[in-house]
């Protein structure tokens, strides 16, 4: 089931934003950076509070649930610094960001389904939106789904270790 987060969903968000980070990190071999792995949990915790607290007009979030289990999320948002300091037209448009899918239940098309309806979401307040990511698996699955990306920011961390960002704009209805 598809649904917005609420205050009681919490804990179980930090736990839920921990384990998939941390299990992200791991497979990109940057299991070690600790502070690196609890900063992005920070981060992502405080975008859900701000949805929370906004009730949706500053973050707007979606969470994924099977049997009480939070096990998906996705959300707009500004777009951030690495996009709009590589791309600063960029700086006013809507960020598809934070899908993050539980390790167990990974390629079973959750993903999928949170980011339609978060695109869905999106062309009704929007003709246009970006994402980023430098996460290996994820700039795959990205590129397969919106195609090349917009910018490619070579060696971003490290040798190898590229940024991607992508700018989408939906096709004009008239």
């Amino acid at each position: 089931m598809i649904r917005r987060p609420k205050t009681e969903d919490l804990k179980a968000l930090e736990e839920f934003f921990h384990l998939v980070i941390s299990d992200t990190f791991s497979k990109e071999g940057l299991a070690e950076l600790v502070d690196d792995i609890n900063g992005e949990v920070k981060s992502k915790m405080e975008y859900i509070i701000k949805d929370i607290n906004s009730y949706g007009q500053e973050m707007y979030f979606l969470v994924y649930e099977i049997d009480n289990k939070i096990v998906g999320t996705a959300a707009i948002g500004p777009s951030g610094h690495l996009i709009y300091d590589h791309i600063p037209k960029l700086k006013s448009v809507k960020e598809l960001g934070s899908v993050l899918i539980h390790p167990e239940y990974q390629g079973q098309g959750i993903g999928t389904k949170l980011v339609d309806e978060i695109i869905d979401r999106l062309s009704e307040i929007t003709n246009e939106y970006c994402l980023d990511s430098g996460y290996t698996i994820a700039k795959q699955i990205w590129t397969k789904k919106f195609g090349e990306p917009t910018k490619i920011l070579r060696d971003f961390w490290a040798p190898g270790a590229d940024h991607y960002i992508w700018h989408i704009k939906f096709p004009s209805t008239q």
